[in-house]
């Protein structure tokens, strides 16, 4: 896919796993029920919480 995608003329970086170059995510999801589930992103120092 890589090679593909370099013959195609796009410029192609490969970076590491987790590498902090891609930035970070976080989110949060409230279901009908009430129950929020939240998750972060583990290549940051974020943190998931409810109060």
């Amino acid at each position: 896919m890589i090679d593909a995608l370099a013959k195609a003329g796009h410029d192609v970086e490969v970076v590491g796993p987790f590498d902090e170059v891609m930035g970070h995510a976080g989110a949060l999801v409230r279901h009908s029920s009430g129950v929020i589930e939240a998750a972060s992103d583990p290549r940051s120092d974020g943190a998931a919480a409810g109060f």
